[in-house]
C-alpha cells in the first residue's frame, strides 16, 4: 500500500475515534438529563403528600419547621439543612437579624472562627438559635438582604474562601417568603453523592418546595391557635391567600391572540384552576382544572397540580405525554378519593396550530372564523384516579387557529348551573352564545357570565365557575 493509502487511513481512523468519542460524550450527557429527571419524578413529587400527612399530628410551630427542614434536606439530598428565621424578640429599632430555627443532618455553624459540626440535633439547633446573622453577612445574610436565592456549586472556587466553613464543598441558599412577606433563608449543605455538587435544578426545586412548605407551616400555626371559629376564619383566609397565589395575576400579552378569564369559586375557597404557562417562545400552554370536593382540601390540590404543571412545561414534549406524566404524579402524591378533571390547550403562534387534550374535562368550544361552533373532547380519565400500569390513553385533537377564531375553556360549574326549576344551564346555551360571538374575549366572557346568572335567577351558587376565552385576531 502506498504512503498515500495508510495516510488516508490514518486520517480516516482519527476521525472514526473523534466520533465515537463525541458519541460518548453525548450518551454521558443523556444519562445525566435521565437521572435528573428521574431523581426529580421519583423523590420530588412525594414532597407534598407526605409533608401534609405528618402536618396533621403537628401543633407547634418550631415542630412543623423542623419537619419542613427534614423533608426538604431528603428531598434535595443533601448533608444537612437549617432554616433561619428573623429574630421575633428584637428590640424596637434594632439592625434585623436571623437565627437558627430548624436543622436536619450535621450542618455547619457559620462563624468566622468555627470548624464546628456537632452530631446531636438538639445541640446544633441549640447553637443555632444563638448564632445571629445579620442582613447581608455571609452567604445566607446576603440572601436574605437581596431576597435572593444563592447557589455555590463549588465552594472550591468560590471568591470569599472565609464565609465557607470547613467540610462544606457545595450549597444553596434560599429566601422564604409568603404573600410576599419575608420570612427566612432555607440553607443546603453537601450533595448526599458523593462527587456530586448542587446544579441550577436543584436551586429552582428548592425554591419551589420552600414557597409550598411555607404556606403549609402557615396553616399549622393557624391550627396552633385557640378558638374554633377564630380558627375556621382564619384557615379560610389561607386558603383563599394559596387559591390567589396559584391563579395569574392578569392574562397575557401575547402575538395576535386575545385573552379573558373568569373565576368565581362557590365558597370561599375553590377547587378550580386555571393557567398560562410559555413553553418556549412560540408556544403558550392554558391549563383548565377542577378538583373534586371544594374548599381548603381542594385548593391544596390544586397547589400539587400547578406546582407539577410548572415543572412538566420545562420538558413538554405533547398534549398525551404530558397529561401520562401528571397523572402519575398526582396519582403518588394524594389519596385515591382526591382526583381532578383537567384540559390543556397548546398554541402555536408561529404555524398557529392548536393541539387540546382532556382528562375527564368539559369540552373545549371552538368558534371558526366562519361563526361554525365545535364541541371537542378527546378521550382521556381524569387525573390522580388511576395507577399508569392500567394502560391509561390519554389523546389529544390538532387543528388550525386561524384568524377571527375563539376558544372557550371551562368547568362544569357553567353547565352544570342550576335554576328554581333545578335544570342545567347545559352546553346547548353556552354553544348559543358562542356562536353569537363577540368583538373581545372580554365580550364573551361577560355574556356568558351574564346568561348564567339570568338563567340561575335566586338559586344559589353550588359549584365553582371558571372560564378562559381565546380568540385570534
Amino acid at each position: 500500500m502506498s504512503d498515500v493509502g495508510l495516510m488516508l487511513l490514518l486520517v480516516l481512523a482519527v476521525l472514526a475515534v473523534a466520533g465515537i468519542a463525541r458519541l460518548l460524550v453525548h450518551v454521558t450527557e443523556l444519562r445525566q438529563q435521565c437521572w435528573l429527571a428521574t431523581r426529580e419524578r421519583e423523590e420530588v413529587i412525594d414532597f407534598l403528600n407526605h409533608f401534609c400527612r405528618q402536618l396533621a399530628d403537628v401543633t407547634d410551630m418550631g415542630d412543623t419547621l423542623q419537619l419542613v427542614s427534614r423533608y426538604l434536606c431528603d428531598v434535595l439530598r443533601a448533608e444537612s439543612l437549617a432554616i433561619f428565621t428573623l429574630e421575633a424578640d428584637a428590640a424596637v429599632g434594632a439592625p434585623k437579624r436571623l437565627r437558627g430555627s430548624a436543622v436536619a443532618g450535621s450542618f455547619p455553624i457559620f462563624q468566622k472562627s468555627s470548624d464546628l459540626v456537632m452530631s446531636k440535633a438538639k445541640h446544633r439547633l441549640e447553637h443555632l438559635k444563638h448564632e445571629y446573622i445579620a442582613m447581608g453577612e455571609g452567604i445566607v445574610g446576603r440572601a436574605a438582604q437581596g431576597n435572593r436565592s444563592v447557589l455555590v456549586s463549588d465552594t472550591a472556587g468560590y471568591a470569599n474562601p472565609d464565609e465557607i466553613p470547613r467540610r462544606v464543598y457545595s450549597l444553596m441558599a434560599v429566601p422564604v417568603q409568603v404573600d410576599g412577606r419575608f420570612v427566612g433563608v432555607a440553607c443546603a449543605v453537601n450533595c448526599r453523592e458523593e462527587g456530586r455538587r448542587f446544579e441550577e435544578q436543584d436551586l429552582r426545586l428548592f425554591e419551589n418546595l420552600s414557597y409550598q412548605a411555607a404556606l403549609a407551616s402557615k396553616l399549622v400555626a393557624i391550627y396552633a391557635e385557640r378558638g374554633k371559629h377564630e380558627r375556621l376564619q382564619r384557615e379560610l383566609q389561607v386558603g383563599q391567600e394559596i387559591q390567589r397565589s396559584l391563579l395569574p395575576a392578569a392574562v397575557p400579552q401575547w402575538g395576535e391572540c386575545r385573552f379573558a378569564a373568569f373565576a368565581l369559586p362557590a365558597l370561599e375557597v375553590g377547587g378550580d384552576y386555571y393557567d398560562f404557562v410559555p413553553i418556549d417562545a412560540d408556544r403558550l400552554m392554558i391549563v383548565m382544572a377542577d378538583a373534586s370536593g371544594k374548599g381548603v382540601p381542594a385548593c391544596m390540590l390544586m397547589a400539587a397540580c400547578r406546582s407539577f404543571v410548572h415543572c412538566l412545561a420545562d420538558r413538554y414534549a405533547g398534549v398525551p405525554q404530558f397529561l401520562q406524566e401528571l397523572n402519575r404524579r398526582l396519582y403518588r402524591s394524594t389519596d385515591h378519593a382526591h382526583f381532578l378533571t383537567l384540559a390543556v390547550a397548546v398554541l402555536d403562534r408561529r404555524s398557529h396550530v392548536l393541539e387540546y387534550g382532556s382528562a375527564g374535562h368539559t369540552p373545549l368550544i371552538v368558534r371558526g372564523p366562519d361563526g361554525t361552533i365545535r364541541a371537542l373532547k378527546p378521550e382521556g380519565p381524569a387525573l390522580g384516579m388511576l395507577p399508569d400500569d392500567l394502560g391509561l390513553c390519554f389523546e389529544s385533537v390538532t387543528l388550525e387557529f386561524p384568524a377571527g377564531s375563539a376558544l372557550l375553556l371551562f368547568t362544569d360549574g357553567i353547565t352544570e348551573a342550576l335554576n328554581a326549576a333545578d335544570e342545567e344551564f347545559g352546553l346547548e346555551r353556552l354553544r348559543l352564545l358562542c356562536a353569537k360571538g363577540c368583538a373581545t374575549p372580554q365580550g364573551l366572557t361577560d355574556a356568558v357570565v351574564a346568561a348564567v346568572r339570568e338563567f340561575c335567577g335566586t338559586t344559589p351558587q353550588s359549584d365553582d365557575q371558571t372560564m378562559v376565552v381565546v380568540t385570534r385576531h
